[in-house]
């Protein structure tokens, strides 16, 4: 091999081992980021969970969060409940339409901006972000849109949808008394005075089971 050769050859070795080490330095730069950010999440989850809970302390702590990684859905979606609950929800939208921009299969995010739209009056946006929560299958609580879903569909008369959407619910929570008054309470506004009864009877017989001594 000629001088002229070999010489390239550590050149490029050399050049691969600077690349590599750059990796590793950016790989550990970026965990380090994550975990940081990870912290100051923490935090803020703590002051929420305080015997007297600070929301502003939390803020401040999820901001310091998403600076530091941008990427921190959970930062990003509890920031969104701080707007929420402070009723800015302009920002509280924005907030969790990050959260979906990072993972679309963040179903509390659709959820909760499902509420924010139907507390702001936009029907229809509502409906469509609680059908999305309920596109991963992987979602853990599907009654709560199935459950914001049949609320809607009352307001909206549109009783045999609604009722569709609480079944559902009574599917996952079978011993839900308020979700089979709600059924119950339907039937009646649709004009099915009998299946009505049979759930409020239904509710009833429930109540009396937990009620009565053991």
């Amino acid at each position: 091999m000629s001088i002229k050769a070999k010489t390239g050859r550590w050149n490029f070795l050399i050049f691969s081992l600077i690349v590599l080490l750059a990796g590793c330095a950016s790989s550990q730069s970026k965990v380090k980021k994550e975990e940081s950010s990870k912290a100051y999440y923490k935090l803020g989850i703590a002051y929420l969970n305080d015997a007297v809970p600070n929301p502003q302390k939390a803020y401040i702590e999820f901001l310091k969060s998403v600076e530091i990684d941008p990427e921190n859905k959970d930062a990003h979606y509890a920031v969104g409940h701080i707007y929420a609950q402070r009723q800015d929800y302009p920002h509280a939208i924005e907030s969790f339409e990050k959260v979906i921009s990072i993972d679309p299969n963040y179903s509390e995010a659709h959820n909760y901006i499902g509420k924010v739209y139907e507390i702001s009056g936009k029907d229809a946006e509502a409906i469509m972000a609680y059908q999305n929560a309920l596109k991963n299958l992987q979602y853990a609580t599907p009654q709560l849109p199935h459950w914001n879903l049949g609320l809607i569909y009352i307001k909206q008369k549109k009783y045999d949808q609604a009722l569709e959407s609480l079944h559902e619910v009574r599917k996952l929570e079978p011993t839900n008394v308020v979700v089979i008054d709600k059924i119950g309470a339907t039937y009646k506004e649709q004009g099915d005075s009998e299946k009505a009864s049979s759930f409020f009877k239904e509710a009833e017989a429930m109540r009396k089971s937990v009620e009565a001594p053991k």
